[in-house]
């Protein structure tokens, strides 16, 4: 970030202090605050190298029973969070309720996870909304 750009950030956070999206107490940053960060359970190894959902064991398998026996249409995927209600609630302001503060946060969050994916996927293919969702939410 550029030295101007910096000190009109900083200006701002002192006329209005930053939030913290999921519980609104006032932060010193643009993210979550601690506690609401420990509400949010990050899905640790192992984990099917498929699907991204997690299992209790290895035993030498990198793809859980369900990819094994019925193996979706795609290669790999990453889940970095379990969804519970704390990303519930940071998801859904930010797709129906105009929650734009959510998206630093979001953004980390997919940025760090999906890295991984990103360096070894040939084609990222956007799925747009249908143009009466995006002229309701007013992004894609």
């Amino acid at each position: 970030m550029r030295i101007w750009q910096k000190f009109i950030h900083q200006g701002i956070n002192i006329l209005i202090p930053p939030q913290c999206p999921g519980c609104h107490h006032i932060g010193d940053d643009d993210g979550l605050c601690g506690q609401c960060w420990s509400r949010i359970k990050r899905i640790t190894p192992p984990c099917c190298m498929q699907c991204g959902r997690r299992f209790p064991f290895t035993d030498g398998l990198e793809r859980c029973a369900r990819c094994l026996v019925q193996p979706p249409d795609f290669d790999s995927a990453v889940a970095g969070f379990s969804y519970n209600t704390m990303l519930r609630q940071l998801i859904l302001g930010l797709k129906y309720a105009q929650r734009h503060d959510v998206t630093p946060t979001m953004e980390r969050v997919m940025a760090n996870d999906g890295a991984r994916l990103l360096n070894e996927a040939d084609w990222i293919i956007p799925l747009p909304l249908h143009w009466t969702r995006y002229f309701q939410r007013g992004f894609n």
